[in-house]
């Protein structure tokens, strides 16, 4: 893994796209960069012990897929099962519109099977809800779109 300043300088060497991961270093959201090619970063990534703490920087300029990052803040006692419940619902809710939304608002570029796969990572636990969505058959020009 490089240094993330070392990043366009090994794209042009190696001809193929580095990507930019922040690894989480503190409790306070210290973060160290690196870049590297996704399988690069994927290998390095397997062999490092539990727990990780590591993101992607979407860089603005590039393209990206459609993504949703969603927190908030929840019970952490007797009721947090209920509460994850509750927002596991309004997740259903929020994933049906999208997709619906997506093939109503851009039917000439976007298709059923674009919008059909949906990643959705759970990061929730008592006192958060998280979770991030990814569309991998939905690709925006740059994530300033």
């Amino acid at each position: 893994l490089l240094l993330a300043d070392e990043a366009e300088e090994e794209e042009e060497e190696q001809g193929e796209p580095c990507k930019i991961f922040a690894e989480e270093v503190t409790i306070k959201g210290e973060r160290t960069f690196f870049a590297a090619t996704p399988e690069e970063f994927w290998d390095a990534y397997r062999a490092l012990p539990a727990p990780k703490h590591f993101y992607e920087v979407i860089r603005g300029e590039r393209p990206c897929k459609l993504y949703l990052d969603l927190e908030c803040k929840i019970a952490s006692g007797a009721s947090y099962p209920e509460e994850v419940a509750l927002w596991n619902e309004r997740m259903d809710i929020l994933i049906s519109g999208l997709r619906s939304h997506l093939l109503e608002r851009f039917p000439d570029h976007i298709d059923a099977a674009g919008v059909e796969i949906i990643l959705e990572l759970d990061g929730t636990r008592p006192g958060k809800f998280s979770r991030h969505l990814i569309l991998p058959g939905v690709v925006m020009e740059s994530v300033e779109h």
